[in-house]
């Protein structure tokens, strides 16, 4: 079932011809539309069906166009004028490639300078009306592809894992194997806010999957990580784990001449929640991790 689009401030679904007849309510359901959006949409909005005005009440039959709109929440994000570096962008959704050293979302101690602020104010000097909805966050020294929803119902549709996500990393080590499996339960170390450790008795189930690309030294090597679970810190805490911590990982390995940890989300996968399309997309490591590589060949 393909969405199909009628003009720039509504969306249009349509009701497949071997669909059974259902409420609005039902399929703006199915296609992701959460209760709190189908309130908006409700109570602000507007509902057409065939491009007439229609009731909540009212039942769809197959082949019926659900077109809807609904004011879009203003934003506590300061718009500002930074760095944005767009991989891809279409009416319903933004990838971005976030360098090393910035935040993706403004904290009550960092406000400004984000990949979020640099995003309001690329949609305010593009008088694009659109949310800032980070579908998943990268840590600050993190780089790599992010995803952001420009409407709530689109981030309700992704934010449920649909997005496979493939990172690249320097270990500093060997790995036991050419690649493998972790499967550790992660948890908060006692006495800390921000550091995790494997904690098999209180610790949450965490998987991750890594493929050794490039074995340089026998103290540095390219490794693929595909995340299974979410946790926190989910690839540093398991690489330590199996004694490989991150290179310049001042947290989990040791700290180095440069300020953030070898980690790269480089790869991105996803079916459109709207269109149906396939969508890929990748980054390629960027130049401090390439030089970490370069000067390790020269030793």
């Amino acid at each position: 079932m393909i969405a199909q689009r009628l003009n720039t401030d509504m969306d249009t679904f349509t009701l497949g011809t071997d669909a059974k007849p259902c409420s609005i309510r039902t399929f703006l359901a199915q296609k992701g539309i959460s209760l709190t959006n189908w309130r908006k949409i409700k109570n602000e909005g507007t509902i057409l069906v065939n491009g007439l005005p229609a009731s909540i009440s009212q039942h769809l039959k197959p082949g019926d166009i659900v077109s809807f709109s609904a004011p879009v929440p203003a934003s506590s994000v300061v718009p500002e004028v930074g760095p944005l570096k767009i991989i891809y962008e279409d009416e319903y959704l933004i990838i971005l490639d976030k360098p090393a050293d910035m935040l993706v979302h403004p904290t009550v101690k960092s406000a400004s300078h984000t990949l979020s602020n640099y995003l309001a104010g690329y949609y305010a000097n593009n008088n694009i009306t659109a949310a800032i909805h980070p579908i998943f966050r990268l840590d600050r020294n993190t780089s790599g592809l992010v995803v952001f929803a420009k409407k709530p119902f689109i981030q309700h549709q992704l934010a449920s894992g649909a997005i496979n996500k493939e990172y690249l990393a320097l270990l500093k080590g060997t790995p036991p194997a050419k690649q493998g499996s972790i499967e550790a339960p992660i948890g908060r170390k006692p006495g800390s806010i921000i550091e995790r450790i494997v904690d098999e008795q209180e610790g949450k189930f965490a998987r991750t999957d890594y493929k050794v690309l490039v074995q340089y030294t026998p103290v540095l090597s390219l490794t693929r990580f595909i995340l299974f679970t979410g946790r926190t810190h989910q690839i540093r805490v398991h690489s330590a784990y199996i004694n490989c911590p991150l290179v310049d990982d001042n947290l989990y390995g040791e700290p180095g001449p440069q300020s953030r940890h070898a980690l790269h989300c480089w790869r991105l996968e996803f079916q459109h929640p709207v269109t149906g399309m396939k969508i890929k997309v990748s980054s390629p490591l960027p130049t401090d991790l390439l030089e970490i590589i370069t000067a390790s060949k020269q030793k």
